[in-house]
């Protein structure tokens, strides 16, 4: 199991996970050719969904949950529903 505290040794710190190095060949993957633009590919966050987001870390922090069961229950993020549900689809 991953400590998140390994991850983000501060509390004020966001956790970092390494890049994935391996290939990943699946139909679903994405791939930089799907992209037109930078555009296509980023969200930008309003203040309100960041704080949204910090405060799950803290929650997830103090709770002392691993990085590993770490679920969706954990991190509910009402600022950042609709654009989650954009995401999805």
């Amino acid at each position: 199991m991953i400590d998140l505290h390994q991850l983000a040794p501060r509390p004020d710190q966001a956790p970092s996970t390494p890049p994935y190095r391996r290939h990943i060949d699946h139909s679903a993957a994405w791939k930089a050719s799907d992209f037109t633009s930078p555009r296509e590919y980023t969200i930008e966050l309003t203040p309100f969904q960041i704080d949204d987001i910090a405060g799950a870390v803290q929650k997830v922090r103090a709770a002392g949950v691993g990085l590993d069961d770490i679920n969706r229950g954990h991190f509910p993020l009402p600022a950042l529903a609709q654009v989650i549900e954009e995401i999805r689809h």
